[in-house]
């Protein structure tokens, strides 16, 4: 009872973006071919990953409001323990023979993922980061923050640590999500009640985002941050829409 239906559909679906992105690209590069999908997962770049990172950030006012046991125990040991467990997979099925050939190696590259992300496991990671940051800066007014996390975001920061440039370029949606969540819960009250006008909106923005993808130069990281933003309020609407379709909304969730 204590769910918010339409959240968990867009987590659903960010879910499915993702995966869609891994199998499409992965299969695309092992064959040397591009497919009917490449447009697709290039469509959805722009806001997959900073609706998920918004989405996280959504209740963080509520978590702040724990001692640090509860809010350790529901943020940071949360993503923590997945972040290990498949750490351990990944470099346990990646290496096999180089376990018992070369175990100091191995044991420094999982130590070395405890402070740079690992491969595929980078946004687990990062939000680990991100919460610690957040518990750190919670007596710090949330807009504040989220304009910090913009000017950082257009800096370009690019160090060549996984962990740095991501947390610079990714830092502002969760910061919006935090900041900003009770917008994004009117504005899913809001397409509820009026799904034609929403459906609307969201085919606006689908052909906004289309036409700057792939009629225009790369985009800046200006333009970036508009579309991620702009594409989690689409996604919210659409999470929104499917949330009180008894089968697939239920099912998403």
């Amino acid at each position: 009872p204590d769910r918010t239906p339409w959240v968990d559909v867009a987590k659903a679906l960010c879910i499915l973006l993702v995966v869609m992105m891994h199998a499409t690209l992965g299969y695309q590069n092992a064959v040397g071919q591009s497919g009917f999908l490449d447009p697709v997962v290039a469509f959805f770049q722009p806001f997959r990953v900073p609706t998920f990172f918004l989405l996280s950030g959504l209740f963080l006012e509520r978590a702040l409001r724990r001692d640090f046991g509860g809010y350790a125990r529901t943020r940071l040991f949360h993503f923590g323990y997945f972040y290990l467990l498949w750490l351990v997979i990944h470099v346990i099925v990646r290496n096999g023979p180089r376990l018992f050939a070369d175990p100091y190696a191995v044991a420094q590259e999982l130590l070395l993922a405890l402070v740079e992300p690992y491969d595929t496991l980078w946004f687990l990671h990062l939000l680990m980061v991100f919460s610690l940051v957040a518990y750190v800066l919670r007596l710090v007014n949330p807009l504040t923050v989220l304009a910090a996390s913009v000017v950082l975001h257009l800096l370009r920061v690019e160090t060549g640590s996984t962990l740095l440039d991501e947390f610079a370029g990714r830092a502002v949606f969760f910061a919006a999500g935090w900041a900003l969540g009770p917008m994004f819960f009117a504005l899913a009250r809001l397409a509820a009640g009026s799904p034609w006008i929403a459906a609307g909106a969201v085919a606006a923005f689908a052909a906004s985002n289309a036409g700057l993808l792939f009629l225009t130069p790369a985009a800046s990281h200006a333009l970036g941050l508009i579309l991620g933003l702009a594409g989690a309020a689409a996604m919210t609407i659409v999470a929104a829409l499917l949330a009180v379709r008894p089968i697939l909304g239920t099912g998403l969730a």
